[in-house]
C-alpha cells in the first residue's frame, strides 16, 4: 500500500477501491446488486491485511448512509494499535453495506493530465505571503520535467530549482537555470540527496495553471554528483501543488550548487 499522509483517502488502495466503486456503479443500475459486486470485489482483490482494511472503511464511508463518524473511529483504532481490522467489524461492515448501501453521491472529479514534455522548464509565481522569506525572496522559482508518475492521473517529476536569472533570462536561455541551485527532496544519507519530486494534485483544479510559465526546455539534465535517482517513481517525495511553497520550506533547505 502506497501512502502520502495520514487521512484515511491519502494511499493507493483507498484510490483503487474508489475507482472500483465507480466503475462497478457506473455498469449497475440496481444499488443492491452494485454493493453485492463491491463486496465481492473487497473479498477477492484485497487480500492484504492492512490493504483489507483500508478497502473496507473506504468502501464504508462511500457506500453508507452518515458512516463518517463509525469509519473515523474505526480508522484511528486501526492506527493506534495493530493496523487491522476485526473479522467480526469486516462482516458488520459488510452486512451494513448490503442492507443500506446505496449509490455514491459525489461526482467523479477530473484528475489531473499533465500536458509537459521531458525536459520543458516552468518556472513559479510564489504567492504573495512568501515574498519576503529568505530562501524564496530574489529568486526565480521553476521546475525541471524529467518523468511522468502515472497514477490517478498523470503527475510530473521534477527537479525544483532556484536561480538568481529573472523568468525573461531563463525563456531566451533555459541552460542557465543547471547553472542554478536545485533543491533536496529528502535525505538519503549523510552524503546523499534525493533532488527530484512529484508534483501531485488531487484534481485537475488544483493545477495553478496561472502560475506556471512556460519557459523554454533544456539541452540536458543536471548532473549532480551527490543524488540519489530512486529505483521506482513510486518512492519519490510529493509536492502538492495547491501548497507548493510550504512543502518546499518543510524540505532539506541545503542546495546543489
Amino acid at each position: 500500500m502506497g501512502s502520502w499522509g495520514s487521512r484515511l483517502c491519502e494511499n493507493d488502495t483507498a484510490l483503487d477501491v474508489i475507482d472500483d466503486i465507480e466503475s462497478i456503479f457506473s455498469e449497475e443500475t440496481d444499488n443492491k446488486a452494485a454493493c453485492s459486486r463491491v463486496i465481492e470485489k473487497l473479498k477477492n482483490s484485497y487480500s492484504d491485511a492492512d490493504d483489507q482494511s483500508i478497502a473496507w472503511l473506504t468502501a464504508a464511508y462511500k457506500l453508507i448512509p452518515k458512516s463518517g463518524e463509525l469509519v473515523s473511529e474505526l480508522y484511528k483504532g486501526i492506527r493506534k494499535s495493530s493496523g487491522i481490522l476485526s473479522d467480526e467489524t469486516i462482516r458488520m461492515l459488510e452486512e451494513k453495506i448490503i442492507e443500506c448501501g446505496r449509490r455514491p453521491r459525489q461526482k467523479r472529479t477530473k484528475r489531473p493530465e499533465s500536458t509537459w514534455k521531458v525536459g520543458e522548464i516552468y518556472c513559479y509565481d510564489i504567492d504573495p505571503a512568501y515574498a519576503d522569506n529568505p530562501e524564496l525572496k530574489g529568486y526565480t522559482i521553476g521546475f525541471l520535467c524529467v518523468d511522468f508518475y502515472r497514477y490517478a492521473g498523470v503527475h510530473p517529476l521534477v527537479y525544483t530549482f532556484r536561480s538568481k536569472s529573472s523568468m525573461e533570462e531563463i525563456r531566451a536561455n533555459p541552460d542557465i537555470v543547471l547553472n542554478g541551485e536545485f533543491w533536496r527532496g529528502a535525505n538519503w544519507n549523510d552524503y546523499l540527496f534525493v533532488y527530484r519530486t512529484i508534483l501531485w494534485a488531487e484534481k485537475a483544479d488544483e493545477v495553478p495553471l496561472n502560475k506556471l510559465h512556460a519557459c523554454g526546455s533544456v539541452t540536458a539534465f543536471p548532473t549532480i554528483p551527490d543524488e540519489v535517482v530512486m529505483s521506482d517513481i513510486l518512492y519519490y517525495r510529493r509536492i502538492y501543488f495547491s501548497m507548493i511553497e510550504g512543502d518546499l520550506l518543510r524540505t532539506d533547505k541545503l542546495m546543489h550548487m
